[in-house]
């Protein structure tokens, strides 16, 4: 279950559809990415190239994170049934934390655990704040996450809802989850 909000906070990290698919270039000019059928890789270069103009604010953040619904589909009694029903009642998330220039200015596949390398985008914008996706992840224990995300996504707040479906590679069903990650800078980082 963990791997499944690692895999959802990677999609944050390198998250964005809609016309044609922009470059690291046009990215870097307007701050805008918008592709199909990308890697992790190709998404995080632009996204990477985009924060020249958008980036994230550095200073003191606090964020929440809420499990808004789980549902367990075909997934029989077991350690894996009950950890989701344990996430599902756990109930939202505060964290207040400092967030460095150098974190707010880079995408990190290597601080994802591999799972953020083992995404494919199916579509991916972000532009004007907004941010919409639908990508699918390979977790290193072989289940298969079908997610989308959408929300704002702007230098000094994120309001994010990520649905996602995942396919256990070794238990019968699947976990449907829809997350809501939100947050907002609330100052400078303290002294």
């Amino acid at each position: 279950m963990q791997r499944l909000i690692l895999v959802s906070a990677a999609a944050l990290a390198l998250a964005a559809c809609g016309g044609a698919d922009s470059t690291e270039e046009t990215a870097a000019a307007t701050g805008e990415v918008s592709m199909t059928n990308a890697t992790a890789e190709q998404v995080a270069a632009q996204v990477q190239a985009a924060r020249t103009r958008s980036p994230m604010q550095a200073g003191q953040w606090e964020q929440q994170l809420e499990i808004v619904s789980v549902e367990l589909p075909g997934v029989p009694e077991g350690p894996q049934r009950t950890m989701a029903e344990q996430m599902a009642n756990a109930g939202a998330r505060t964290v207040n934390r400092c967030v460095t220039e150098e974190e707010a200015n880079r995408v990190n596949l290597d601080a994802l655990g591999g799972v953020g390398r083992n995404c494919f985008y199916h579509r991916l914008r972000i532009a004007d704040g907004e941010i919409d996706a639908r990508f699918t992840c390979t977790t290193p224990g072989g289940d298969t996450v079908e997610s989308t995300m959408d929300g704002k996504l702007a230098g000094d707040e994120m309001d994010l809802t990520i649905d996602s479906s995942t396919e256990l590679a070794n238990t019968p069903g699947s976990i449907d989850m829809k997350l809501r990650i939100s947050g907002r800078r609330t100052g400078d980082c303290p002294a």
